[in-house]
């Protein structure tokens, strides 16, 4: 069985080494028996995609679905939806939320897959080691 690899993320989304290390402490923090599952696409034993879900309620969040540059619309991250929906369902999810890093990063998979845009968010980041006066 493969296991996630944060670094896919960190690629395709050009976040720091620091970042990703905080992410993956964050999974880790949660437990294997925690609310993310996370998802991987493999090709020649590689892991070229992946994509994490968080379910809470009858609700599932989609995050991190990121496919290398050079494997990139072949189809990797809607096979990883299509599963990830299909196992939320098989929990009684009645509601699946994809939260899009920019706006045209994998909008037009979403919208395809039937998802409608519901509301824009403003992601900030601040090192919470700097203080201000």
């Amino acid at each position: 069985m493969a296991l996630f690899d944060i670094s896919v993320v960190c690629d395709v989304f050009q976040l720091s080494d620091s970042i990703g290390r905080d992410l993956a402490e964050m999974y880790k923090s949660y437990g294997p028996d925690g609310k993310f599952t996370h998802y991987v696409g493999l090709q020649d034993n590689e892991i070229v995609a992946t994509g994490t879900t968080y379910i809470d309620g009858k609700v599932v969040g989609l995050y991190n679905g990121a496919t290398l540059a050079k494997v990139q619309k072949s189809g990797f991250c809607t096979a990883l939806i299509q599963a990830a929906i299909k196992d939320a369902i098989k929990l009684n999810c009645e509601y699946a939320i994809a939260q899009l890093m920019t706006p045209g990063m994998a909008k037009g998979l979403t919208q395809k897959m039937g998802f409608k845009q519901y509301c824009n968010l403003l992601p900030y980041l601040k090192d919470p080691r700097v203080t201000i006066s």
